[in-house]
């Protein structure tokens, strides 16, 4: 039994910092520490570098925005256009959930490509940010690589991997 916890810890800790590492890799966002800060005279996207995304993909941003803030977000209030010469279509808001920006990238682009788009807060201002393109294959090759190299660190392998998801079809049906 100690042993399985063992072996289902270290693959969920792995799980959790593969995104990082993989998110460094590629000169991205790290979109698990990303927010758009929002008050009446602040606006601020806290990340400097691009969104990474799969095409088509969805990036979902936290929204800021205090409750004793000078201006209060509501649902609608934030909205996303691309920009003109953009290769990608790119739209989006926070309609769903007024702390929540959902951003939506369709179109074809090359991989590595970078897109500009505008984020625009009702009453605040707009910011310029990006979003690369990512090729699926190179990701899932990079992030089996990074797996693999904290398995190895932890000297666990991708057979306790999977006795892991075999242990979590048990459960969840």
């Amino acid at each position: 039994m100690l042993s399985t916890t063992r072996t289902v810890f270290a693959v969920t800790t792995i799980l959790f910092l593969a995104m990082p590492a993989l998110a460094n890799s590629h000169k991205c966002a790290e979109l698990s520490k990303s927010k758009l800060e929002v008050d009446e005279y602040h606006l601020v996207l806290n990340v400097k570098k691009p969104f990474c995304t799969r095409v088509p993909g969805t990036v979902r941003l936290p929204i800021e925005n205090k409750p004793n803030a000078d201006h209060q977000i509501q649902p609608g209030d934030v909205t996303v256009t691309q920009k003109a010469n953009s290769p990608l279509t790119i739209s989006g808001d926070n309609s769903a959930n007024r702390l929540e920006l959902i951003i939506k990238v369709t179109g074809v682009a090359k991989v590595n490509e970078e897109a500009g788009f505008l984020i625009a807060v009702k009453d605040v201002g707009v910011l310029d940010p990006k979003v690369r393109v990512i090729d699926t294959n190179a990701l899932l090759q990079l992030l089996s690589q990074t797996i693999s190299e904290a398995l190895d660190t932890l000297g666990l392998n991708w057979d306790d991997v999977a006795s892991v998801m075999e242990m979590h079809r048990e459960y969840s049906d």
